[in-house]
């Protein structure tokens, strides 16, 4: 039996902002299968991409003050057959995180999700990378591939970056020379931009590739009228967005209910 717990509501502007946006970001993985869904359900925003061998994909995160119930996403993705995480902030829904923990789940990482007002910010950026914004199948298709193992797993790039096109998001692609080595993408809700998909190839990182292209979501966000950037840091990007004059302002924790 699961208790039920009030969330507390937003503790600023920025931090409802960002938790919008996210939820937005998350329909992004939304056509890697055909048995893909979404619902909203108790207060819960429930994500299925229905993609066994990338179950990370499946979130369930709280849209806002509510009441909820961890019951509600484990019978929803019990239904469906598909495992899950828990998406919770560390602050808004930290009594909803020490109940689930009392309920059998684990931490598997934490986000910090920083970010950074645009007013007067223009870093001193120098790179041989050439990025532009992607503007056709083609590029798509380019898009998709970067970062992903080369077995099998490039499809789900791809269809992410398909999924992203019809909702509008910016994906920015970079080379060097010809070849497409770098990408990140802009998100945009409202005044704030979102920063995801971000990655460089591996042969080419630790050369300042991360950080340029990096901005280039930043600013594509800025030409369309944002004024604050925000971004899930990995343990690997951290470092990149603090160098870029980021800051934290809480934390997402992933959580995975341990085998019984």
């Amino acid at each position: 039996m699961h208790p039920f717990v009030v969330v507390s509501p937003m503790n600023s502007d920025v931090h409802a902002a960002i938790h919008a946006n996210r939820i937005a970001a998350a329909h992004r993985v939304l056509e890697l299968n055909a048995h893909a869904a979404t619902d909203e359900v108790g207060g819960w925003v429930l994500v299925d991409a229905s993609t066994p061998e990338m179950p990370v994909f499946n979130q369930a995160m709280v849209a806002g003050q509510h009441e909820v119930d961890l019951t509600t996403p484990e019978r929803w993705y019990a239904d469906r057959g598909s495992p899950f995480r828990l998406v919770l902030r560390d602050d808004d829904d930290s009594t909803l995180i020490a109940a689930a923990m009392d309920a059998g789940y684990r931490i598997e990482r934490m986000e910090p999700a920083l970010f950074i007002e645009l007013v007067n910010v223009v870093p001193a950026l120098a790179s041989d990378l050439d990025i532009r914004e992607v503007s056709d199948a083609e590029e798509r298709q380019e898009y998709g591939a970067v970062g992903w193992p080369r077995d099998g797993l490039e499809h789900i790039g791809v269809a992410i970056a398909e999924r992203a096109h019809q909702l509008g998001f910016v994906m920015l692609l970079g080379r060097l020379g010809e070849d497409p080595v770098a990408t990140s993408m802009a998100v945009l809700t409202g005044g704030l931009v979102g920063l995801y998909n971000v990655g460089v190839e591996s042969e080419y990182r630790r050369r300042g590739l991360g950080a340029f292209i990096t901005w280039a979501a930043v600013e594509a966000g800025r030409r369309r009228g944002a004024t604050t950037a925000w971004a899930g840091a990995t343990e690997m990007g951290h470092g990149v967005y603090e160098g870029l004059g980021f800051r934290p302002l809480f934390s997402y924790n992933v959580l995975v209910r341990e085998k019984t």
